[in-house]
């Protein structure tokens, strides 16, 4: 037929959406960033460069004031929301009780997954003292 069909108004909103969403994130890594002046660029450059879910994972975490060395624990936790991102394989599945207790809990996925690696009796001792709120 050769003629192009018109855009669909719903997909053009999709994507000014989700470019406004790109746009206020990378607004916010900036904002990170100056308020961290003693992260080095090679850190900076690093969170700049991850998925914008890695970046919001990040972020939440909260600032790096006090800690000894800023980039350091950026670099860190950049590495963590990787992890805790990836999907977890079957073999890698903890027992049911442990991952009952990592939903409930609300369990920050990169915690989770170092859980999920730890021999049995640290697991086990890790829900034996219950609850992680409050």
């Amino acid at each position: 037929c050769g003629r192009a069909m018109p855009r669909s108004r719903s997909r053009g909103r999709s994507r000014s959406r989700s470019e406004a969403k790109r746009r206020r994130i990378a607004d916010e890594v900036e904002s990170f960033l100056k308020a961290e002046p003693n992260v080095e660029e090679r850190a900076a450059a690093r969170l700049r460069s991850v998925t914008a879910e890695v970046q919001q994972l990040v972020i939440r975490r909260g600032g790096l004031a006090g800690t000894r060395d800023p980039t350091a624990v950026l670099i860190s936790r950049i590495r963590n929301a990787e992890e805790g991102l990836r999907p977890v394989l079957d073999s890698e599945r903890a027992s049911e009780e442990i991952e009952r207790f990592l939903a409930i809990e609300c369990v920050e996925p990169h915690a989770a997954a170092r859980l999920r690696r730890v021999p049995k009796h640290i697991q086990d001792a890790v829900v034996a003292r219950g609850s992680l709120s409050g």
